[in-house]
C-alpha cells in the first residue's frame, strides 16, 4: 500500500513539473516596468508544456536583441542593455520554440492635475466637483494665467497634452511659456460640447512638442482671447516623452492611472 502511494506521488509531480521533452512553448518575462538607455534589464525564460504546466529547459537558448546589446546568463536568464530610445525587440530561440519581447526605451510620462496649479493671476478659478474630471471653470479673462510645477526627469523634447472640456461659443486660444519664455504662442482649443458634465465632453488635445531641460519646470498658461464666451475646463495636463508616445491609442488611460483618474 505504501509503495503505491509513493507511485501515485511520483507521478503526480511529473505531471506538475513536466520533463525537457513535454516542452511545448517558452516565454520571456522581464522584471522591469520602464527603461532607459544604459539600464540592465532582466530577462528570465520559462518554459511550459502543451497545457500550461511549468518544466524544463534544457537545451541552451540562443538570445538575439534589436536595438541594445544581450549577455546571456546562467539557469535561462539574460542581461538587456538597451542602446537607443524607442522600440526594442529581444528574441529567444529554444530548438523548435520561439518567443520574442518589445518594448519602448526611453518613455517619460509627468503628469498633474489641473487643480493641482501653484499659481494664478488675472482672475480667479472656481473648482467643480459635478464633472466627470476633477477640474475647474471660470478661467475666461484675457490675460487670466495659471502656473503648474513639473519635475523633468530628463532634458529632451516632451509633448504637452492635455484633457479639457469647452462648451464656448467660440474656439478657445490659450499661450504656453515654461519658466517665463513663451514656447507656444497660440494653441486653438476646438469646442467639445459642453464644460464637462459629461463623459462626452472631455476630449484630450496634443500641443506643440517642446524642449525641456532636466529639472524643475515651470508651466504658464494664460487666456490670449479677449472673450467672455472663451471658458476652459483642464482636467489634466502630461508632458508625454518621446514625442510618438503622443499618438499612442492608450496614452489617455495611462495619464489617468498614473493620477488615479
Amino acid at each position: 500500500m505504501r509503495k503505491k502511494h509513493l507511485l501515485v506521488l511520483a507521478l503526480a509531480l511529473i505531471l506538475l513539473v513536466g520533463c525537457s521533452s513535454d516542452l511545448a512553448q517558452v516565454r520571456i518575462e522581464m522584471d522591469a516596468a520602464s527603461v532607459d538607455v544604459g539600464d540592465e534589464v532582466k530577462l528570465s525564460l520559462v518554459g511550459r508544456t502543451a497545457v500550461g504546466v511549468l518544466t524544463e529547459i534544457t537545451e541552451t537558448p540562443v538570445w538575439e536583441a534589436v536595438g541594445g546589446t544581450i549577455t546571456p546568463g546562467d539557469d535561462n536568464q539574460a542581461v538587456f542593455v538597451p542602446s537607443e530610445e524607442g522600440r526594442v525587440t529581444v528574441r529567444v530561440t529554444v530548438g523548435e520554440f520561439t518567443d520574442e519581447i518589445s518594448f519602448n526605451v526611453g518613455e517619460k510620462i509627468i503628469a498633474v492635475r489641473s487643480l493641482d496649479f501653484i499659481a494664478q493671476g488675472g482672475g480667479s478659478v472656481q473648482v467643480q466637483t459635478d464633472r466627470t474630471y476633477p477640474c475647474f471653470s471660470h478661467w475666461n479673462d484675457l490675460g487670466h494665467w495659471l502656473e503648474w510645477e513639473f519635475d523633468v526627469p530628463k532634458s529632451g523634447v516632451y509633448v504637452p497634452v492635455m484633457m479639457y472640456s469647452t462648451g464656448a461659443r467660440y474656439d478657445v486660444f490659450r499661450s504656453v511659456s515654461v519658466d517665463g519664455e513663451l514656447v507656444i504662442e497660440s494653441v486653438e482649443f476646438p469646442n467639445t460640447g459642453g464644460f464637462g458634465r459629461n463623459p462626452e465632453e472631455w476630449r484630450s488635445i496634443k500641443l506643440e512638442p517642446i524642449y525641456l531641460e532636466a529639472g524643475k519646470r515651470i508651466l504658464h498658461i494664460e487666456n490670449i482671447v479677449p472673450d467672455v464666451e472663451t471658458g476652459l475646463n483642464p482636467a489634466w495636463i502630461a508632458l508625454v516623452h518621446p514625442v510618438e508616445l503622443a499618438d499612442s491609442p492608450d496614452i489617455v488611460a495611462r495619464v489617468d492611472s498614473l493620477l488615479g483618474l
